[in-house]
């Protein structure tokens, strides 16, 4: 995999009929009210099992680590796919969500360079971009 790979296919919960008729109601509605279309983030995001468990975006659209997958920029071992062997054989390892003073921190692991999903100056560009006032820590291992 490389920077820009697409996970859309891949890492998604299997629902039901009823429960896939619900779910793109549902992305309807979030692209509507985020401005934003959501199925654009099936890239990065287990969305399907996101609808499923009740979760919503914040205010700033933010979603829950736990659907992340390795492709999103901070992809962590909060994600139920982190540690979880691929399609294509890889076992993507999440990042950690930390907290320092008054803010929060994010180390990505060192695979996450290693295996190709990232980019360190795309990821600098993200935080500065999506995550202000969080620190991006890169580990030393790298």
């Amino acid at each position: 995999m490389r920077p820009g790979a697409d996970f859309t296919e891949v890492f998604n919960t299997e629902l039901t009929e009823e429960e896939e008729a619900d779910f793109q109601i549902w992305a309807l509605e979030e692209s509507v009210k985020s401005g934003h279309d959501r199925l654009k983030d099936l890239q990065d995001y287990d969305l399907r099992g996101f609808f499923k468990g009740g979760h919503r975006f914040d205010s700033n659209n933010h979603g829950t680590d736990r659907f992340k997958k390795p492709t999103h920029p901070t992809f962590s071992n909060e994600s139920i796919y982190s540690g979880v062997v691929a399609p294509n054989g890889v076992v993507y390892q999440g990042g950690e969500w930390g907290r320092k003073d008054d803010h929060d921190t994010y180390t990505p692991h060192p695979s996450m360079f290693q295996n190709g999903t990232h980019d360190r100056l795309k990821m600098k560009r993200y935080f500065m971009d999506a995550e202000a006032g969080n620190e991006l820590i890169f580990n030393e291992e790298e």
